[in-house]
């Protein structure tokens, strides 16, 4: 029977091996799932679900007209007279009378939704191939007296072959292009539109008919084979051969131009739309590409709509037009007509003129703009890639709610845009996208999660052994790390005696201390606790200890020497450590003790018979984050039985007494030292009594566990000069 391996190495470098394989799929599903949505960008198609996904939005929060309100009236030719049901009969010296009618009434604009030529909705042919009578002369005379606007469709030769019917003497390019203004604005227009379809005919009205009245606009082209119209042209070039000839605006554009009298629309760059078409100062439609917009519609209002023959025969208040924008259209039966959008169905073309034209006044349209595109597959591929990270971790299933929570905001996020500002955020595609590449990944997660069920066994007993290894070596680290400290009880003869006592949290501390004396006779003791705790602290501690006590042998300046410890210190600290501590220099010759902290409590000096204090503030910063930094400088004039207490906050921040809940726990602060220190001056203790005193007071009130933080303590006694016997002695 074959041996189990169970080397360590080989083990780790399996498991490794399997981690990298999961992830690596996880991030395969995620540039597989990116690249669809980038696929379709390249290919400029909208996919299925964000169809569905704005159609539903649309109908749920279809637009609400604002300045708008009743400011459009659709006037529909519904029946030719003698009840005819078509309009092919209807002459025009009638449709002249309507434009009269609706002109003398006060409209500000009147737009003619109806083909005046080539396809029979008007008498056709007057006397002969001229297109003149006394008929179109009457229309004209109504054009050219009334604010009207004339229709025009565009075509390539492709769709005049769909469209038998067209009576090709009624088609061709309507007008060349009379100045170098019209020459620059239509080179504009093509650089701005560059998906633009290059359209080569143009339905347009009749000749005598366009010289009364220059304004022309593009009306919806439903013959087409559009299912659902979610879109319209809003400006449309025609060209001759490869060259431009003229750019046509929508019949809502001019409608709404020649209304306000306002300026002739200019195309620009736009952030809410690639390209913007804008009115003056006072309105701006958003355009993509192709010159199309994308329609925001409300229902259909019926009570805007007015027949035609109830007008000429006096059944309409003719108030009714003041300052309306009137469209004159065409229907079949009960305003019927053969056109479907997201929100209505069977919608005459009029009816989009008419929402145009509020869509226009009230500045609401729907927004898709590129970059929204594009941010969409960022966000999508950063949330993708972080749920692939994710969900190769322990803690995965506890981020599976967070992770729903954000796959599913999207959702009612896009809903939220949409009905505030139009923005049209694919909030479906994002959430359906995370889903299923969340799943993928989960489902990667749980696979491998079965596979460390069976690596537990042997990854704790390699973790059990290692253990014993590393306690072994912590233990010697130990005993190394207290042989660079100092003894706990000074054996300098030179008016001071100094104690000691340290106590590491972990088997390894950053807590130190030092005391050395110098060749001038000053007397050098400090205290130090480095950030953090383990074996990292216990590295830089004897680092900074070395650097500290190395300044201090070199400069006999306190402020210089702290410089010089916070410059060695700072050098090639890349973790970027520190250091609090407090370091004192103290003269026999003149009993003067200098001290200096650094991001530390002060010491605290206790008098026989005098209250107990902490020395006055002079503190700088931690040693080791930056070059350049002072250090103020305190001094004391001390007596013989002074005692100076250096102390770490794990002597501070020991909890005490009994915790009341809501009011934190409380510490044993610098107030418990200064008592502990009080009563060790009030005895006239030497240090090594002093700092067992100090301890005693501690455990006697502590409830927090002595290995919870660093400890560190440090006193430090004046002796009589003439004291070198007995340097203990209080008396």
């Amino acid at each position: 029977m074959p041996r189990r391996n169970n080397n360590p190495q080989m083990f780790a470098a399996a498991r490794a091996q399997r981690r990298w394989t999961g992830l690596l799929i996880r991030l395969t599903i995620v540039v597989i799932m990116t690249l669809i949505p980038v696929t379709l960008i390249v290919v400029e198609r909208e996919a299925p679900w964000q169809t569905d996904w704005f159609d539903l939005m649309h109908r749920t929060f279809e637009r609400e007209p604002g300045d708008s309100r009743d400011a459009v009236r659709i006037v529909a030719l519904q029946k030719a007279p003698g009840g005819v049901k078509m309009q092919g009969t209807w002459p025009r010296d009638r449709v002249a009378e309507l434009v009269e009618a609706i002109g003398d009434a006060g409209a500000k604009s009147i737009g003619l939704d109806v083909l005046l030529d080539g396809l029979g909705i008007f008498e056709l042919i007057e006397n002969g191939p001229g297109f003149t009578g006394p008929r179109t002369e009457r229309l004209s005379r109504a054009i050219a007296a009334n604010p009207v606007v004339l229709p025009v469709i565009l075509f390539d030769e492709t769709d005049l072959a769909r469209v038998p019917s067209l009576r090709k003497r009624g088609v061709g390019l309507s007008r060349g292009l009379r100045d170098e203004a019209s020459l620059a604005a239509l080179d504009a227009s093509v650089e701005s539109l560059p998906k633009a379809p290059r359209l080569t005919t143009a339905l347009t009205a009749h000749p005598g008919l366009r010289r009364q009245r220059d304004a022309e606009g593009l009306i919806v082209d439903d013959l087409r084979a559009v299912s659902t119209l979610r879109s319209v042209p809003m400006v449309q070039i025609l060209f001759a051969g490869v060259t431009p000839q003229t750019r046509y605006d929508s019949m809502a554009t001019k409608m709404v131009q020649i209304g306000l009298n306002l300026p002739e629309p200019a195309l620009s760059d736009g952030w809410k739309s690639d390209v913007e078409l804008n009115l003056g100062d006072r309105f701006t439609i958003p355009l993509d590409r192709s010159g199309n917009t994308t329609l925001y519609l409300r229902n259909k209002n019926r009570d805007l709509y007015l027949d035609a023959d109830a007008v000429l025969a006096g059944q309409v208040d003719m108030e009714t037009f003041r300052d309306k924008f009137v469209v004159i259209t065409t229907g079949f039966g009960d305003f019927a007509g053969r056109i479907d959008t997201p929100i209505f169905q069977n919608a005459m073309t009029g009816e989009l003129v008419a929402q145009m034209i509020e869509q226009i006044l009230d500045n609401r349209f729907q927004y898709r703009p590129t970059w929204l595109v594009w941010a969409e597959i960022i966000v999508f591929y950063l949330l993708a890639l972080m749920f692939a990270t994710i969900f190769g971790r322990r803690s995965s299933l506890q981020m599976l709610p967070l992770g729903l929570m954000i796959t599913f905001c999207f959702m009612p996020m896009s809903m939220a845009l949409f009905a505030t500002t139009g923005l049209l955020l694919d909030g479906l595609g994002l959430s359906m996208g995370l889903l299923v590449s969340g799943g993928f990944s989960m489902a990667s997660y749980l696979m491998e999660r079965d596979r460390k069920h069976r690596e537990v066994q042997f990854a704790l007993l390699t973790e059990r052994a290692e253990r014993s290894r590393m306690d072994g070596e912590l233990d010697v680290a130990r005993r190394i790390q207290m042989s660079l400290l100092p003894p706990a009880e000074s054996d300098i003869a030179s008016g001071l005696e100094i104690a000691c006592n340290i106590e590491p949290a972990q088997t390894v501390g950053g807590d130190f201390y030092d005391y050395v004396q110098r060749p001038d006779g000053k007397i050098f003791f400090s205290i130090g606790d480095v950030s953090g705790k383990g074996v990292p602290a216990s590295l830089f501690m004897a680092l900074s200890k070395s650097l500290w006590t190395s300044a201090a042998l070199v400069h006999g300046d306190l402020a210089n020497l702290q410089e010089q410890a916070n410059r060695d210190i700072t050098r090639d600290n890349r973790d970027q450590m520190f250091v609090t501590g407090v370091a004192c220099l103290f003269d026999p010759e003149t009993m003067i003790l200098k001290y200096s902290g650094a991001g530390h409590d002060m010491p605290i000096l206790a008098r026989p018979g005098e209250q107990t204090l902490a020395l006055p503030e002079a503190s700088g910063p931690p040693l080791g984050l930056g070059d350049g930094l002072s250090f103020p400088i305190g001094e004391v004039l001390l007596r013989p039985g002074d005692l100076i207490c250096l102390f770490t906050d794990g002597l501070t921040e020991a909890e005490i007494g009994t915790h009341v809940p809501g009011t934190g726990p409380a510490l044993f602060g610098v107030r418990g030292v200064v008592q502990a220190m009080q009563l060790a001056a009030s005895v006239h203790a030497d240090a090594k009594t002093s700092v067992g005193m100090v301890l005693d007071h501690l455990q006697q009130r502590s409830r927090t566990p002595s290995g919870a933080d660093d400890r560190t303590l440090v006193i430090a006694r004046v002796l009589q000069m003439d004291a070198s016997v007995d340097s203990h002695d209080p008396a």
